[in-house]
């Protein structure tokens, strides 16, 4: 039952963006998972979990302002964890025409467009005479 209730507890961290639930959370499913036998769960979890105890209180500050989960709508305890955004919407974009190379070739086609309207912002700024103070 103990085990059921830390899953839980996991999920409403994530769900309500509360860092240290999570943190918390993470130390007791680490020896969860070496017990279990899922070696890379435990192995990747136990790093993961001492770089969140070492961030200085600052970048915490930050990660728990910034959220460290996505909300894609208004509901409360909603969210979801950035990776799993990110997996979806790849998924997503996977299933439309062209899937994820139609995907790639246009964000390629938007970084090429960006780049040359740097190189084009760049020249004319050449060309202006800037006022100089004397």
């Amino acid at each position: 039952m103990d085990r059921i209730w830390l899953l839980l507890q996991f999920s409403f961290a994530t769900r309500t963006n509360n860092l240290d639930l999570h943190i918390f959370c993470l130390q007791k499913l680490c020896p969860l998972l070496f017990s279990l036998n899922h070696q890379n769960y435990a192995k990747y979890l136990s790093v993961y979990y001492i770089m969140l105890i070492n961030l200085p209180q600052q970048s915490k500050d930050l990660l728990q302002a910034n959220r460290f989960s996505v909300s894609r709508s208004d509901t409360p305890a909603s969210r979801t964890a950035a990776d799993m955004t990110i997996e979806q919407t790849i998924n997503k974009h996977a299933k439309t025409s062209g899937g994820i190379v139609r995907l790639a070739e246009a964000n390629q086609h938007i970084t090429h467009g960006v780049s040359q309207g740097i190189t084009e912002l760049n020249t004319s700024q050449q060309h202006i005479r800037w006022p100089t103070s004397n």
